[in-house]
Protein backbone atom coordinates (compact mmCIF):
# COMPACT_ATOMS: atom_id res chain seq x y z
CA UNK A 1 0.00 0.00 0.00
CA UNK A 2 1.14 3.31 -1.08
CA UNK A 3 -0.34 6.27 0.83
CA UNK A 4 0.98 10.33 0.84
CA UNK A 5 0.38 12.24 3.87
CA UNK A 6 0.77 15.69 4.03
CA UNK A 7 0.43 17.82 6.95
CA UNK A 8 -0.52 15.17 8.91
CA UNK A 9 -3.51 13.85 6.93
CA UNK A 10 -3.58 11.00 4.15
CA UNK A 11 -4.30 12.72 0.88
CA UNK A 12 -3.77 9.99 -1.26
CA UNK A 13 -3.05 6.59 -1.57
CA UNK A 14 -3.09 3.18 -4.22
CA UNK A 15 -2.25 -0.82 -3.61
CA UNK A 16 -0.42 -2.75 -5.79
CA UNK A 17 -0.78 -6.26 -6.03
CA UNK A 18 0.68 -8.33 -8.92
CA UNK A 19 1.64 -5.51 -11.08
CA UNK A 20 3.06 -2.36 -11.53
CA UNK A 21 1.04 0.96 -10.39
CA UNK A 22 1.04 4.94 -11.43
CA UNK A 23 -1.07 7.40 -9.66
CA UNK A 24 -1.50 10.98 -8.83
CA UNK A 25 -2.65 13.63 -6.69
CA UNK A 26 -3.20 17.10 -6.49
CA UNK A 27 0.19 18.53 -4.56
CA UNK A 28 -2.05 22.25 -2.76
CA UNK A 29 0.68 24.01 -1.99
CA UNK A 30 4.47 24.12 -1.27
CA UNK A 31 6.01 22.03 1.20
CA UNK A 32 6.97 18.71 2.35
CA UNK A 33 5.08 15.41 1.34
CA UNK A 34 6.00 12.14 2.68
CA UNK A 35 5.08 8.62 0.64
CA UNK A 36 4.50 5.26 3.37
CA UNK A 37 4.89 2.09 1.64
CA UNK A 38 3.79 -0.64 3.74
CA UNK A 39 1.99 -3.90 3.76
CA UNK A 40 -1.21 -3.58 5.49
CA UNK A 41 -1.81 -7.56 6.39
CA UNK A 42 0.44 -8.84 8.66
CA UNK A 43 2.50 -11.67 8.08
CA UNK A 44 2.11 -11.38 4.58
CA UNK A 45 4.80 -8.93 4.09
CA UNK A 46 7.12 -9.00 0.29
CA UNK A 47 10.94 -8.90 1.12
CA UNK A 48 11.23 -7.79 -2.55
CA UNK A 49 13.27 -5.01 -4.51
CA UNK A 50 10.84 -2.92 -5.46
CA UNK A 51 11.64 0.73 -7.21
CA UNK A 52 9.73 4.19 -7.06
CA UNK A 53 9.74 7.05 -8.93
CA UNK A 54 8.26 10.46 -8.41
CA UNK A 55 7.64 13.09 -11.15
CA UNK A 56 5.89 17.01 -10.44
CA UNK A 57 4.50 19.24 -12.95
CA UNK A 58 3.59 22.54 -11.83
CA UNK A 59 1.88 23.48 -15.13
CA UNK A 60 -0.55 20.44 -14.16
CA UNK A 61 -4.32 21.29 -14.20
CA UNK A 62 -5.54 19.68 -11.08
CA UNK A 63 -8.86 20.75 -11.00
CA UNK A 64 -10.13 17.18 -11.58
CA UNK A 65 -8.74 15.92 -8.56
CA UNK A 66 -10.03 16.22 -4.74
CA UNK A 67 -8.20 18.29 -2.25
CA UNK A 68 -7.40 16.71 1.42
CA UNK A 69 -8.85 17.87 3.43
CA UNK A 70 -12.05 17.74 2.50
CA UNK A 71 -13.67 15.68 5.18
CA UNK A 72 -16.85 17.96 6.35
CA UNK A 73 -19.12 19.86 4.51
CA UNK A 74 -17.33 22.90 5.46
CA UNK A 75 -14.27 22.03 3.60
CA UNK A 76 -15.92 20.26 0.38
CA UNK A 77 -14.26 20.15 -2.92
CA UNK A 78 -16.60 21.75 -5.51
CA UNK A 79 -18.23 19.49 -7.97
CA UNK A 80 -19.49 21.19 -11.35
CA UNK A 81 -22.18 19.67 -13.05
CA UNK A 82 -21.27 18.05 -16.45
CA UNK A 83 -17.60 17.31 -14.91
CA UNK A 84 -15.91 14.42 -13.72
CA UNK A 85 -13.68 14.21 -10.65
CA UNK A 86 -10.95 11.72 -8.98
CA UNK A 87 -10.69 10.88 -5.28
CA UNK A 88 -9.16 8.50 -3.25
CA UNK A 89 -10.82 6.99 0.25
CA UNK A 90 -7.89 7.22 1.90
CA UNK A 91 -7.34 5.87 5.70
CA UNK A 92 -9.57 2.76 6.65
CA UNK A 93 -8.83 1.12 9.82
CA UNK A 94 -10.02 -2.77 10.97
CA UNK A 95 -12.71 -2.52 8.37
CA UNK A 96 -14.51 1.05 10.13
CA UNK A 97 -14.43 4.33 7.80
CA UNK A 98 -11.99 6.97 8.77
CA UNK A 99 -12.12 9.06 5.50
CA UNK A 100 -15.24 11.38 4.19
CA UNK A 101 -14.79 12.67 1.65
CA UNK A 102 -17.52 15.59 0.67
CA UNK A 103 -18.21 17.41 -2.28
CA UNK A 104 -20.41 20.82 -3.07
CA UNK A 105 -23.18 20.98 -5.56
CA UNK A 106 -24.88 24.17 -6.30
CA UNK A 107 -28.18 23.71 -8.38
CA UNK A 108 -30.20 27.13 -9.67
CA UNK A 109 -33.39 25.54 -9.76
CA UNK A 110 -35.35 22.35 -9.14
CA UNK A 111 -34.23 19.76 -10.54
CA UNK A 112 -33.27 16.07 -10.82
CA UNK A 113 -29.18 15.49 -9.46
CA UNK A 114 -28.28 12.13 -11.25
CA UNK A 115 -24.29 11.02 -9.18
CA UNK A 116 -22.62 8.11 -11.18
CA UNK A 117 -19.45 6.87 -9.04
CA UNK A 118 -16.99 4.38 -10.56
CA UNK A 119 -13.92 2.40 -8.70
CA UNK A 120 -12.59 -0.33 -8.59
CA UNK A 121 -13.16 -2.30 -5.88
CA UNK A 122 -16.67 -3.81 -5.96
CA UNK A 123 -19.90 -3.31 -4.90
CA UNK A 124 -19.29 -2.44 -1.24
CA UNK A 125 -16.18 -0.35 -1.58
CA UNK A 126 -17.46 3.07 -1.91
CA UNK A 127 -20.99 4.58 -1.83
CA UNK A 128 -22.15 8.06 -2.02
CA UNK A 129 -24.88 9.81 -0.27
CA UNK A 130 -26.79 13.27 -1.50
CA UNK A 131 -27.07 15.28 1.29
CA UNK A 132 -29.24 18.88 1.67
CA UNK A 133 -27.86 22.12 3.26
CA UNK A 134 -29.58 20.93 6.45
CA UNK A 135 -27.45 17.75 5.94
CA UNK A 136 -30.37 15.51 5.47
CA UNK A 137 -29.68 12.30 3.47
CA UNK A 138 -31.29 12.72 0.10
CA UNK A 139 -30.39 8.86 -1.05
CA UNK A 140 -27.48 6.99 -1.77
CA UNK A 141 -25.91 5.21 -4.61
CA UNK A 142 -26.69 1.40 -5.60
CA UNK A 143 -24.33 -0.92 -7.35
CA UNK A 144 -25.08 -2.07 -10.80
CA UNK A 145 -23.00 -2.68 -13.77
CA UNK A 146 -19.98 -1.76 -12.57
CA UNK A 147 -20.78 1.54 -11.18
CA UNK A 148 -22.81 3.08 -8.19
CA UNK A 149 -26.10 5.40 -9.35
CA UNK A 150 -28.06 8.12 -7.88
CA UNK A 151 -31.24 10.22 -9.10
CA UNK A 152 -32.88 12.28 -6.65
CA UNK A 153 -34.74 15.27 -7.10
CA UNK A 154 -34.40 18.48 -5.39
CA UNK A 155 -37.61 20.67 -4.66
CA UNK A 156 -35.25 24.18 -4.48
CA UNK A 157 -32.11 26.03 -5.50
CA UNK A 158 -28.98 26.16 -3.46
CA UNK A 159 -26.07 24.16 -1.87
CA UNK A 160 -26.29 20.12 -1.86
CA UNK A 161 -23.38 17.80 -0.69
CA UNK A 162 -22.21 14.53 -1.95
CA UNK A 163 -20.94 12.02 1.23
CA UNK A 164 -18.48 10.02 -0.62
CA UNK A 165 -17.48 7.04 2.16
CA UNK A 166 -16.36 3.39 1.83
CA UNK A 167 -14.69 0.46 4.07
CA UNK A 168 -11.75 -0.04 2.28
CA UNK A 169 -8.61 1.85 0.11
CA UNK A 170 -10.15 2.73 -3.59
CA UNK A 171 -9.75 5.56 -6.10
CA UNK A 172 -12.93 6.66 -7.74
CA UNK A 173 -14.14 8.89 -10.58
CA UNK A 174 -17.17 11.18 -9.11
CA UNK A 175 -19.60 12.96 -11.67
CA UNK A 176 -22.91 14.85 -11.54
CA UNK A 177 -25.39 15.93 -13.72
CA UNK A 178 -28.36 17.88 -13.36
CA UNK A 179 -31.66 17.51 -15.76
CA UNK A 180 -34.54 20.20 -15.55
CA UNK A 181 -37.69 18.54 -14.53
CA UNK A 182 -41.29 19.23 -13.39
CA UNK A 183 -40.98 18.42 -9.43
CA UNK A 184 -44.99 18.96 -9.10
CA UNK A 185 -45.16 15.47 -9.90
CA UNK A 186 -42.08 13.53 -8.46
CA UNK A 187 -41.53 12.80 -4.49
CA UNK A 188 -38.73 15.32 -3.05
CA UNK A 189 -36.41 14.21 -0.48
CA UNK A 190 -36.44 13.80 2.83
CA UNK A 191 -39.73 12.56 3.19
CA UNK A 192 -39.21 9.77 5.73
CA UNK A 193 -41.43 10.82 8.05
CA UNK A 194 -45.03 11.97 8.66
CA UNK A 195 -44.10 15.60 9.31
CA UNK A 196 -42.16 15.87 5.99
CA UNK A 197 -44.43 13.87 3.55
CA UNK A 198 -45.09 14.88 0.26
CA UNK A 199 -48.71 15.65 -1.03
CA UNK A 200 -50.75 12.96 -3.02
CA UNK A 201 -53.51 14.43 -4.77
CA UNK A 202 -56.28 12.39 -6.01
CA UNK A 203 -55.90 11.67 -9.88
CA UNK A 204 -52.48 12.60 -9.78
CA UNK A 205 -48.94 10.38 -10.27
CA UNK A 206 -46.51 11.15 -7.87
CA UNK A 207 -42.77 9.39 -9.17
CA UNK A 208 -40.48 8.74 -6.18
CA UNK A 209 -37.70 5.83 -4.97
CA UNK A 210 -36.22 4.69 -2.29
CA UNK A 211 -33.07 6.11 -2.02
CA UNK A 212 -31.24 3.56 0.31
CA UNK A 213 -31.43 0.79 3.06
CA UNK A 214 -33.85 2.23 5.48
CA UNK A 215 -35.43 4.50 3.56
CA UNK A 216 -39.13 5.30 3.90
CA UNK A 217 -41.09 7.74 2.12
CA UNK A 218 -44.28 9.16 3.46
CA UNK A 219 -47.27 10.95 1.42
CA UNK A 220 -50.39 12.37 2.49
CA UNK A 221 -53.79 13.14 1.05
CA UNK A 222 -56.66 14.72 2.37
CA UNK A 223 -60.20 13.40 1.98
CA UNK A 224 -63.02 16.22 2.54
CA UNK A 225 -65.61 12.91 4.06
CA UNK A 226 -65.96 9.00 4.58
CA UNK A 227 -65.37 7.30 1.10
CA UNK A 228 -63.45 4.50 -0.96
CA UNK A 229 -59.68 5.17 -1.28
CA UNK A 230 -57.85 3.19 -4.18
CA UNK A 231 -53.92 3.59 -4.06
CA UNK A 232 -52.13 1.95 -7.39
CA UNK A 233 -48.87 1.27 -7.57
CA UNK A 234 -46.42 0.88 -10.45
CA UNK A 235 -43.68 -1.30 -9.39
CA UNK A 236 -40.76 -0.85 -11.26
CA UNK A 237 -39.60 -4.88 -10.47
CA UNK A 238 -41.01 -7.88 -12.12
CA UNK A 239 -39.65 -11.25 -11.66
CA UNK A 240 -36.62 -11.16 -13.27
CA UNK A 241 -35.39 -8.20 -11.18
CA UNK A 242 -36.75 -9.45 -7.51
CA UNK A 243 -33.56 -11.85 -6.27
CA UNK A 244 -35.16 -12.58 -2.76
CA UNK A 245 -38.24 -13.70 -1.46
CA UNK A 246 -37.57 -10.25 1.06
CA UNK A 247 -37.28 -8.42 -1.83
CA UNK A 248 -40.55 -6.36 -1.59
CA UNK A 249 -42.17 -3.26 -1.29
CA UNK A 250 -44.67 -2.92 1.21
CA UNK A 251 -47.40 0.21 1.47
CA UNK A 252 -49.39 1.02 4.19
CA UNK A 253 -51.48 3.68 5.38
CA UNK A 254 -51.71 5.59 8.45
CA UNK A 255 -54.89 7.53 10.04
CA UNK A 256 -54.36 8.86 13.49
CA UNK A 257 -51.30 6.96 14.27
CA UNK A 258 -52.89 3.55 13.55
CA UNK A 259 -52.19 1.47 10.53
CA UNK A 260 -55.95 1.11 8.53
CA UNK A 261 -54.54 -0.85 5.12
CA UNK A 262 -51.86 -2.23 3.82
CA UNK A 263 -50.93 -4.27 0.62
CA UNK A 264 -47.16 -5.71 -0.39
CA UNK A 265 -45.81 -5.44 -3.91
CA UNK A 266 -43.11 -8.02 -5.02
CA UNK A 267 -42.95 -8.42 -8.40
CA UNK A 268 -45.95 -6.37 -10.31
CA UNK A 269 -48.47 -3.62 -10.23
CA UNK A 270 -51.10 -3.81 -7.45
CA UNK A 271 -54.04 -1.75 -6.57
CA UNK A 272 -55.86 -1.84 -3.17
CA UNK A 273 -58.86 -0.01 -1.54
CA UNK A 274 -59.79 0.96 1.96
CA UNK A 275 -62.51 2.92 3.64
CA UNK A 276 -62.21 6.16 4.78
CA UNK A 277 -64.23 6.09 7.87
CA UNK A 278 -64.14 10.40 7.97
CA UNK A 279 -62.66 13.53 7.03
CA UNK A 280 -58.94 14.00 7.42
CA UNK A 281 -55.16 13.34 6.84
CA UNK A 282 -54.30 10.10 5.61
CA UNK A 283 -50.95 9.15 4.97
CA UNK A 284 -49.02 6.33 2.89
CA UNK A 285 -45.74 4.81 3.62
CA UNK A 286 -43.57 3.06 0.84
CA UNK A 287 -40.82 0.74 2.53
CA UNK A 288 -38.72 -2.11 1.91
Amino acid sequence: RLSVEHNGEVIASQNAKASDVSFSFAAQEAGDYYLKITNPLWGYVSTDEYGITATFDATADISGLETESNDTTATADNLVFGQSITGTISYVSAGSVRDFDYYVLNATKPGQISLTLTHAQGASSVDATLLDSNGNSLGTSTFSDGQETLNATVGSAGPYYVQISGNQYDTYDLKAEFTEIDVSSTEIEPNNSLETADTLTFGSELRGALGSDGDDDYFKFTTDSAGLVTLSFDNPRDASSSVSALDFFRLSVEHNGEVIASQNAKASDVSFSFAAQEAGDYYLKITN
